[in-house]
């Protein structure tokens, strides 16, 4: 066992793999470099290398990667949909503790805002994820300025937790990402994009394989069929999508309203309630049992 041992395998696959002259050859050629390395005292360097591979690991990692090797703690920008839920469980996958969520709620219906979902399925939604919530309620419709303001409220709070890392759900919309960037940035912040860049035919397969149900609770009738509001996302709808939409609905075609998966502690039932065009998008209304 130990040292003596490893070596021994080593010899035994040099002789089995060059035939005895190799493994003769090697024996003292391998001695002339230890006592090299001992001549030029460069053996102080050896304590060393462990740290010069993580520091070349993390000049070339994968930039969409380094900021979640170095998160420990982040909330989670949370839309009640699937691409949330599913940033939201990757980031716990890549050992990033949730400390919350923060969500938008439109104050004049008491629903998540864009995606129509009842506040009564959100607060189960968190519940089910075992985190606290930080609701930021804003004005419909809502000018911009009122939402950054609201916003910076929000991570200020965020960052007075100690925290400085929001995850997001969002897939590739480059205009959509470097806003948040700077925003964050401005509050002294990062964001953590886990799904960036993943293909979305694939991930909206790796979202159904996981166990995640979801439904469409919102839909752009312009660029899909209203009769898919309130149906399951699954492989029978990505199967019925028209062609053009993005499997997981990324331009805006469909939004959705999760209640089960890898990321709940329990499913949370529900029923499909009455569909209802307004402003131009089509809601279905997803109610908590």
């Amino acid at each position: 066992g130990g040292p003596a041992g490893a070596f021994i395998v080593l010899v035994a696959a040099t002789g089995a793999k060059f035939g005895i002259e190799g493994l003769l050859l090697a024996l003292p050629v391998s001695g002339m470099m230890l006592a090299l390395v001992g001549l030029l005292r460069l053996g102080t360097l050896i304590r060393h290398a462990p740290t010069l591979h993580r520091q070349f690991q993390k000049k070339n990692a994968d930039p969409r990667l380094s900021v979640l090797e170095r998160s420990m703690k982040a909330f989670v920008s949370w839309s009640s949909g699937k691409d949330s839920a599913f940033a939201l469980h990757e980031a716990r996958r890549a050992g990033i503790e949730i400390a919350g969520v923060l969500t938008t709620i439109n104050e004049v219906h008491d629903r998540v805002a864009m995606h129509g979902v009842r506040s009564a399925l959100l607060d189960r939604q968190i519940a089910a994820l075992g985190v606290p919530a930080i609701k930021v309620a804003i004005p419909s419709p809502c000018p911009n300025e009122i939402y950054e303001a609201r916003m910076e409220e929000a991570c200020a709070a965020i960052r007075g937790l100690g925290i400085r890392h929001i995850v997001f759900g969002d897939l590739f919309l480059e205009d959509i990402r470097a806003y948040r960037m700077e925003k964050l940035a401005a509050a002294g912040m990062e964001p953590v994009f886990p799904l960036w860049l993943r293909d979305t035919a694939q991930l909206a397969h790796d979202m159904i394989a996981s166990g995640l149900v979801t439904h469409i609770a919102c839909l752009d009738p312009r660029k899909m069929p209203r009769a898919l509001a309130g149906r399951r996302f699954d492989e029978t709808l990505l199967r019925d999508l028209p062609a053009g939409v993005d499997p997981c609905g990324e331009n805006g075609e469909f939004h959705t309203a999760v209640s089960a998966g890898p990321m709940f502690a329990a499913p949370i039932p529900v029923t499909i309630g009455e569909t209802v065009e307004r402003d131009g998008f089509v809601f279905t209304d997803i109610i908590p049992a």
